[in-house]
């Protein structure tokens, strides 16, 4: 695969929440980095190392559930490649909507992602997490939804833009998930 296929074969992985297939897109010396001037926001800053990041993207699942995630590449040159991601996310602790746009830029080396830059709107981000505590602090937040159920054809397949979204998954010939045999290679 070549460089756009492994940014888009993780962006399928990632938008069905499958965390492990898409961590086996990463180098084992993999960085992660949301750009924010918010220090509030859990997630910024600079995460090193492979599992590290695994373990951040359960967290990010753990709190938000994804409505909506749809990427698009806009550019490679090299070892970079650079998308934009339209999100609607929401809060599963108080039911909140958060929706917008962010630009990744992602360096790949030796077939896999080295390096991950998120940059958001740090506004829109600032007004979601002010009033996510409100809700948090005042109990005002009714049960938390539960969890989306993803159809087993919806999760991560390899070098897909984007996951199907018919509900007939189990009809024959119905795509199914990955297999580790098309999977980026790991580097010892």
């Amino acid at each position: 695969m070549n460089n756009i296929e492994i940014v888009q074969s993780f962006f399928a992985c990632w938008s069905v929440q499958d965390v492990e297939l898409a961590s086996m897109h990463y180098h084992p010396d993999m960085e992660y980095e949301l750009h924010s001037g918010m220090s509030e926001f859990p997630y910024v800053g600079v995460t090193r190392g492979k599992a590290a990041v695994r373990d951040l993207l359960f967290t990010i699942i753990k709190d938000f559930d994804y409505l909506k995630y749809e990427s698009q590449i806009n550019g490679a040159e090299g070892d970079i490649v650079r998308a934009r991601v339209s999100f609607k996310y929401q809060h599963r602790q108080s039911g909140e909507i958060l929706e917008g746009t962010r630009r990744l830029v992602f360096r790949l080396k030796d077939g896999l992602i080295i390096r991950m830059d998120r940059y958001h709107d740090d506004q829109l981000v600032d007004a979601f997490i002010r009033l996510t505590q409100h809700h948090v602090t005042s109990a005002q937040a009714e049960k938390p939804p539960a969890p989306r159920k993803v159809a087993r054809h919806q999760r991560c397949q390899i070098g897909l833009v984007q996951p199907p979204v018919t509900r007939d998954h189990d009809r024959p010939g119905s795509p199914r998930d990955c297999g580790p045999a098309q999977l980026p290679r790991e580097v010892s």
